[in-house]
């Protein structure tokens, strides 16, 4: 699958973007295997799509008034009048639709991601339903204190005939060059992609699909947001190929590796100089040649296309080097990740039983 196969899911907010640092050399980073005083590791994107704020868009939710009914992540039951947008359909090959929802009353818009009536088997819910994993997760984790750099699951249905999660999105979509405004914001969006990446990593999350089309930036806030975790595991997991190999790094585009956020950080690496220093990646499949990019990328991304994970720079060290240290997220007391939420499961189970029962003789 690749980008323009796997639509983002960007919410219909404009965005904005960034600059570029420096300043002259400094002695090689170490990796991550060398034994450092504090550690983790790196990386960031931007650049982006910049719609009219009063332009129709396809996701404005202008149909008939419906009714939804969902989970909340604490479990709570929840129901909702909402006008909808039209459907799109989600990545290629899926029965997967997507539209926004904007709640009777209410300003706020959300992404509802569901599985067309008729199609909903556990093969064709399984990306989905891992999404959810990951959002009751991430939920779990910052419970109270939800980071808005994270794409976020606020409602679910798992048990009807069109399973869906609805999600919270802020931003555009970062799909092309830099423009000059975006540059005068650099610093604010690569530190908050930092900060991101520092949070999946202490909640033991990795991506796997960090890509233009999975990177939003709010320009109102200044802050950059990760979202569709349909392809994330968590850290130490086994895992297939991530999705995109033209983004994905080395080792993750094997048939099986194990899931680690350095990957997040160097396929980061790649969408910042796609975006910023675009002619360096023509023509190349993987990682730029770093002699050629311009003094402030070159710096930032000293050693975040090493070959293996254990060779990249720790995240907490790149963010000091740009004076940017009191950002980083650093571990805590967060919940570790369980094999799956007990409320997923019985949603799961339920879900098998009605299935099983449509399948059954009349």
């Amino acid at each position: 699958m690749t980008a323009a196969t796997d639509p983002g899911y960007g919410s219909p907010d404009p965005g904005s973007g960034p600059p570029d640092f420096d300043q002259g050399g400094s002695e090689p980073r170490p990796g991550r295997g060398v034994p450092r005083a504090n550690g983790a590791r790196p990386p960031y994107t931007a650049g982006l799509r910049d719609l009219q704020h009063k332009a129709q868009s396809q996701f404005e939710p202008s149909g008939p008034e419906v009714t939804i009914s969902f989970r909340t992540p604490s479990g709570a039951r929840q129901q909702w009048q909402a006008t909808v947008g039209r459907d799109r359909p989600g990545p290629a090959g899926t029965p997967e639709l997507v539209r926004v929802v904007q709640p009777a009353g209410g300003t706020d818009r959300y992404i509802q991601k569901r599985v067309r009536s008729g199609k909903a088997t556990i093969d064709t819910c399984a990306p989905l339903f891992n999404e959810l994993q990951i959002g009751l997760h991430l939920a779990r984790v910052f419970e109270g204190a939800y980071p808005p750099e994270l794409g976020r699951v606020v409602g679910y249905d798992v048990d009807g005939d069109e399973p869906f999660l609805l999600l919270r999105q802020r931003g555009n979509n970062v799909v092309g060059s830099a423009d000059p405004r975006l540059m005068e914001e650099m610093s604010s969006f690569q530190v908050s992609l930092l900060r991101a990446l520092s949070m999946l990593e202490a909640a033991d999350v990795v991506h796997r699909a960090v890509a233009p089309l999975k990177v939003l930036w709010h320009r109102e806030t200044q802050t950059v947001q990760l979202v569709n975790f349909r392809h994330a595991r968590f850290a130490g997991e086994l895992a297939p190929a991530a999705p995109d190999p033209e983004w994905a790094a080395p080792e993750a585009r094997e048939p099986r590796c194990t899931a680690d956020p350095a990957e997040d950080l160097w396929s980061a690496g790649r969408v910042l100089v796609h975006v910023f220093d675009p002619q360096r990646l023509v023509g190349r499949s993987g990682a730029p040649d770093l002699r050629l990019l311009r003094a402030g990328l070159r710096r930032t991304l000293d050693g975040v296309f090493r070959d293996t994970p254990a060779q990249r720079p720790r995240l907490d060290l790149i963010m000091r080097e740009i004076n940017a240290g009191h950002e980083f997220f650093r571990r805590r007391s967060l919940p570790r990740p369980v094999a799956a939420d007990p409320l997923l499961a019985e949603g799961l189970a339920r879900f098998g039983a009605i299935r099983a029962a449509k399948r059954g003789p009349a």
